[in-house]
């Protein structure tokens, strides 16, 4: 009976408190890697964290001889784990300058802005928060390009303020105080270092990505997700391919 009475317990707590929530869920980087003007590169992949997953789509464009402009959205949601879970989406828009580096190797740096919202729902959707932040982004990106085989390393160094922090939650619930303290502090710095690798012939390649945010853990709560692996493609598009596909191959 006092076993039985241990696990009752300890099931009505776990019930009580549910799976940890994270409020930033970092998103593939956008790294082109661009050798001339001109291109058109999309891309779009599946992704996922520590419970959490997501689909996005991204698109880079280099309008000048080093000056280009990239854009992207996600949407993310996580897996149901004791009645709980969370959605919202992400977007941004950035400048760049990129640059050869010797025949193989490729600088960029991209400047950017963004938005994020995400709904959070705890104890089968009793209780919810929104969340709303703004964010200010540098990210350097450096590879090796080659036709069938691509590879970089990237840091997207991020600024989150976090605009709106709206929840019902009790005061005993330990979401209830990572809330407040997000919505006290506001501002967060972020560095997020990411490995891309991509192989495949011709103009569409398989991409897989890794990124790792630091830090984690702020005053000794753990407010953001651990790290975020995404797969897809990323497709090149140029006047050359392009006068291909509508025209062609020349005979």
């Amino acid at each position: 009976m006092k076993n039985c009475i241990c696990i009752l317990t300890l099931g009505v707590a776990l019930m009580q408190s549910g799976c940890t929530h994270y409020y930033y869920l970092a998103e593939t980087q956008n790294v082109p890697l661009f050798t001339q003007k001109g291109d058109l590169k999309v891309s779009g992949g599946v992704g996922c964290g520590e419970g959490t997953y997501n689909a996005e789509m991204q698109g880079a464009y280099s309008i000048l001889d080093y000056l280009s402009a990239s854009v992207g959205v996600m949407g993310m949601g996580s897996e149901k784990a004791l009645f709980e879970e969370s959605g919202g989406t992400t977007f941004h828009g950035a400048l760049g300058f990129y640059s050869r580096v010797g025949k193989s190797m490729v600088f960029e740096t991209y400047g950017g802005l963004g938005g994020y919202y995400q709904h959070n729902q705890y104890q089968n959707g009793t209780y919810i928060s929104d969340i709303t932040a703004m964010r200010m982004f540098l990210q350097p990106n450096l590879g090796y390009v080659s036709k069938s085989f691509e590879i970089a390393i990237s840091t997207r160094i991020s600024k989150l303020n976090y605009s709106k922090v709206s929840q019902n939650l009790p005061t005993a619930m330990e979401e209830y105080s990572r809330l407040i303290q997000i919505a006290r502090d506001k501002r967060y710095l972020l560095v997020e270092p990411a490995l891309t690798l991509r192989g495949g012939n011709g103009d569409i390649k398989f991409q897989v990505q890794l990124v790792k945010p630091f830090p984690q853990e702020f005053k000794g709560k753990r407010l953001f997700d651990t790290f975020h692996l995404s797969v897809g493609f990323i497709m090149t598009l140029n006047k050359w391919n392009w006068n291909k596909m509508t025209n062609g191959p020349d005979m």
